[in-house]
């Protein structure tokens, strides 16, 4: 797939055909894949950029993002990372959270960890003012 995608003038594609470019050029189904707009920032010279995030099946892509960059209303260029993803590709974790947590502690193998450190733990309840937070690790499924 490209990672960038320059438009000529006269090509006049809108901000709001950002699914239809996202269809035609990188093959995106919305079905299966999807780009969803995480963000969008305009300078003070008018110049718009909205970014995307790719979704498989519903789950963040790990590094699938693109961004649209337009000026006037008129998208200039797109640039970023795209995954192409064959088709039938499950979406069932092959490790569960703590599955996963056992390899990287075993990877890393440090002696002590700092959620291990009640004084690193108190530190941090008290700097975030939350008593539920913590350094300890938490799991989350990506592609």
């Amino acid at each position: 797939t490209p990672s960038s995608i320059t438009f000529a003038p006269g090509a006049n594609w809108k901000p709001t055909q950002a699914q239809e470019m996202f269809s035609r050029y990188l093959g995106v189904d919305g079905v299966d894949n999807s780009m969803i707009q995480t963000s969008s920032t305009t300078t003070k010279a008018n110049v718009t950029t909205a970014r995307y995030s790719q979704y498989y099946k519903g789950l963040p892509v790990e590094f699938a993002s693109f961004a649209l960059v337009s000026k006037g209303g008129t998208v200039q260029f797109m640039t970023g990372s795209y995954y192409n993803i064959p088709l039938g590709t499950g979406t069932v974790p092959a490790l569960t959270e703590a599955g996963a947590l056992t390899h990287a502690l075993q990877f890393v193998g440090a002696q002590k960890y700092k959620w291990q450190d009640p004084a690193e733990e108190a530190w941090l309840k008290q700097l975030t003012h939350n008593n539920d937070t913590s350094f300890y690790p938490k799991g989350r499924i990506s592609s």
